[in-house]
């Protein structure tokens, strides 16, 4: 099973629930869901059915990759799956011979109605290798949040998995990727934003392919390092006395999902970061992520300048990078020590051509927000 062919971890101490993240070991009055629709887990089946590709006549033994490099926001981990070579049997997080073909991350969205936040689309960083007459894409998507249980053990369940779609892009050709680009990401706009979002959210991407024919199209999407994440979520003790947990990151395979860390053992954060548009004039708390907020730029649209301002609870490094349409930075501005409190950097956007930009403020916690920037001339 894919269970046995991971390392087995330990619990990261990091756990989040829909509202609110509590630390390990806190009781939190139970959710409002229902067994009523409980689905088992422990009866499915991971077999592995599909031969890889590449390698034919070698026997199907597969093992772990984890190739590091320098990324955005901690993208340094491109994990794979590999008999003779890394990512010949291709990616946890991509296309593989196991045929997973949905990828997601919970974000929490519960921001205050004094904040005015639209998310316009997906900032996701990319390994891996492209056939060049590929036909394949992929589609990026917002999910809501599943309530149902699904059971683990006899007094374990899980909940928080990927509902319904709500908001998508258009199709991504494989092609058009930014693939191994350590200046460069790939940044993705849905058809229909997502004005004044008031609920927590799954972003991540799927995508139709064979896994028996893979064909070239070896892609990942990236990640933090192992034991970096937030583990299987977050969890809470019901009033019946048993363990709820909820899902950080979930995989789909032949129409189900499931949790990312109970089916693979990975306690990685995924390299995608939604895209707010963040009105200063009217935004008041920001976005928020661990220890970095975000209260956008002013002006907004900007001619010659701007200036982002953001705020830290702790201190921390922290780095500022704007990127065009197509993913090319633009400037990079560094901000070393900063202290806890507010900040603000001007940016100059002298010699741009008039257009969408986009900003990513992360600091060396690994923290990190996007949000959209519009010169105009």
């Amino acid at each position: 099973m894919k269970k046995t062919l991971l390392s087995l971890l330990a619990l990261c101490a990091g756990f989040a629930v829909f509202a609110q993240r509590v630390e390990p070991g806190t009781i939190k009055p139970a959710p409002s869901l229902t067994r009523a629709h409980a689905t088992s887990l422990m009866s499915r089946n991971n077999n592995l059915t599909a031969a890889k590709t590449t390698y034919v006549n070698t026997a199907d033994t597969f093992y772990l990759y984890n190739n590091y490099d320098s990324l955005l926001f901690d993208s340094s981990a491109l994990y794979a799956y590999g008999v003779n070579s890394p990512a010949d049997s291709g990616y946890v997080f991509g296309t593989n011979a196991y045929g997973d073909n949905g990828f997601a991350e919970y974000f929490y969205g519960g921001y205050s109605a004094d904040t005015s936040i639209d998310i316009i689309g997906v900032y996701s960083d990319w390994g891996g290798t492209v056939n060049p007459n590929s036909t394949n894409s992929i589609t990026f998507n917002l999910w809501t949040i599943d309530t149902n249980l699904n059971q683990l053990s006899q007094n374990s369940y899980l909940t928080g998995l990927p509902g319904s779609i709500f908001a998508s892009s258009q199709a991504v050709p494989l092609t058009a990727l930014n693939l191994n680009n350590p200046a460069a990401g790939t940044l993705t706009f849905f058809t229909n934003p997502i004005p004044n979002l008031q609920s927590n959210f799954f972003l991540g991407y799927t995508i139709t392919y064979s896994p028996i024919a893979l064909n070239g199209d070896l892609i990942g999407l990236r990640s933090t390092p192992d034991g970096t994440g937030y583990g299987p979520g977050g969890y809470t003790i019901d009033n019946q006395g048993d363990t709820i947990i909820f899902s950080q990151n979930a995989i789909l395979n032949s129409g189900q999902w499931y949790d990312g860390y109970e089916y693979l053992y990975k306690d990685v954060n995924l390299s995608l970061l939604p895209i707010y548009f963040i009105d200063p004039t009217t935004s008041v708390k920001g976005v928020t992520r661990s220890n970095l907020t975000v209260f956008g730029c002013a002006p907004n649209p900007a001619v010659n300048s701007t200036n982002i301002s953001f705020s830290l609870q702790q201190n921390a490094d922290v780095t500022i990078q704007v990127l065009d349409a197509s993913g090319r930075v633009m400037t990079t501005i560094q901000q070393p020590g900063s202290i806890s409190g507010a900040h603000v950097v001007n940016v100059s956007t002298e010699g741009w051509a008039a257009g969408n930009y986009v900003y990513i403020a992360r600091t060396s916690t690994g923290t990190a927000i996007a949000s959209q920037l519009t010169v105009i001339k």
